[in-house]
């Protein structure tokens, strides 16, 4: 057989092979490609939900409705990532070792919901937050409900991904955004929007939250073993809380106090812009992150280190490659866009920013990595200090406004993938001599 005629039958059989890891039960590429699709029709229906709004109820009714979907996302979504990782390590050792995963599945959603009511109660209290259009009361009520639907789907959809459900998560994310669709399609004012949202978002919450114990009941019908982690799935909620919990809070400060304070107002147009350019960039290593995460808690629990070292490596390396075009793309059409948004003359600072999420890109894979051989704390180190180094380098460049406040994030990144990063390496080295502890720790 000629060189020629070989590399003609290995294309020849290239469909065949891919269609076959796609089609496959629990395979990672088809998780992947099910988890973009339901991730980008989420955001495609909640952007599309906001564009009907603004439409049909004028700025007033815009206002009213994103000030309750935007508190919600915010509360809802830094609590979720608190249980959504320990759920994940349930998952994963429960199957490695196996036993039953059902009732610490169960626990963790109820105290989910629990905490998004407790934090809720406490910001409204002690904020006073409300919207147009709605009484406090009313808005609490609203705030507490679409804030536990987010954080209940958000965490059940780590829980699905993590018993390989890719299908039914998919068809979660999705019927989130629908549900935002339809409620504002049938309201007939912005107060009727919001309450119909809100109800969606619990109801789809709910929904994926029978799904993922359908699932995970299934399983645990094979085994009798009763789950023996318990004490390692308590220990992990608080760093992954506050891992979650601290950075929107210091977004908030540095743009809320330190910068308003700025002898000339910072430009929120370029950061605005920027952010919604690297959502795009963030995208895919983001949702490749969270598919390889159960699979590498897996080999952990599993005993097996060689491949889990050589995983480790390649979504480093993978992560890099997926991340490194686009980056580099969109900083070269960086006059291009700013025009089109009509921004000349802040190229300075949109690259800046384009370069710090790049860096936050960079360091996804390493706190997957630390995550995966149980190293919690880590992550919630990680954000206190991104924090630290956030706040301080921003009081030391106020006076710069916008240009001083992209230098900060810069700054703050690229501390942050140092820190991470070093500590993967670290830790991989010495893989061997504390795996039997890896997944307590």
């Amino acid at each position: 057989m000629t060189l020629v005629s070989f590399v003609e039958q290995w294309m020849q059989g290239l469909p065949r092979r891919l269609l076959a890891k796609l089609t496959a039960p629990g395979s990672l590429i088809q998780g992947t490609m099910l988890s973009v699709v339901g991730a980008g029709g989420n955001r495609i229906l909640q952007i599309g939900a906001l564009l009907v709004v603004a439409h049909r109820f004028g700025p007033s009714g815009l206002a009213t409705v994103s000030a309750v979907l935007l508190w919600s996302s915010i509360l809802g979504l830094a609590i979720a990532p608190g249980f959504s990782l320990p759920l994940t390590g349930v998952i994963a050792g429960a199957r490695a070792r196996g036993e039953r995963g059902t009732f610490p599945t169960l626990f963790l959603l109820v105290a989910a919901i629990a905490a998004v009511i407790v934090v809720t109660a406490v910001v409204w209290l002690s904020a006073g937050i409300t919207a147009p259009g709605l009484d406090p009361a009313q808005f609490a009520t609203l705030l507490a409900v679409m804030a536990s639907g987010f954080c209940i789907q958000a965490v059940t959809l780590a829980g699905l991904i993590a018993e390989r459900a890719y299908w039914q998560a998919m068809l979660s994310s999705l019927l989130l955004g629908a549900g935002q669709m339809v409620a504002v399609l049938v309201a007939a004012d912005p107060q009727t929007a919001t309450i119909c949202a809100a109800g969606s978002a619990i109801l789809v919450g709910a929904l994926s939250a029978v799904m993922l114990l359908r699932q995970t009941f299934a399983k645990d019908r094979r085994t009798t073993a009763r789950f023996t982690q318990w004490r390692v799935m308590l220990g992990r909620i608080p760093p992954s809380l506050i891992g979650s919990s601290v950075v929107e809070p210091t977004n908030l400060i540095v743009l809320t106090y330190i910068f308003a304070a700025a002898p000339t107002p910072i430009n929120t147009s370029v950061i605005t812009v920027a952010q919604q350019w690297l959502s795009l960039l963030l995208f895919i290593p983001a949702i490749l992150n969270q598919i390889i995460l159960p699979h590498l808690m897996h080999q952990v629990e599993s005993g097996n280190l060689v491949a889990f070292r050589q995983q480790a490596w390649r979504i480093v390396a993978l992560n890099f490659a997926l991340t490194l075009v686009p980056a580099i793309g969109l900083m070269v059409m960086t006059p291009l866009l700013l025009s089109a948004y009509q921004l000349i003359g802040t190229e300075y600072p949109f690259v800046l920013l384009l370069c710090a999420g790049w860096f936050s890109a960079l360091a996804f894979p390493f706190g997957t990595v630390l995550i995966a051989l149980g190293h919690f704390k880590f992550n919630a180190f990680g954000n206190i200090f991104w924090c630290a180094v956030f706040l301080t380098a921003s009081l030391l460049l106020m006076d710069r406004s916008t240009d001083g406040f992209a230098e900060a994030r810069l700054f703050a990144y690229s501390a942050f993938l140092l820190f991470v990063s070093v500590a993967t390496f670290v830790r991989l080295r010495r893989l061997t001599p504390i795996a039997s502890g890896a997944g307590t720790s």
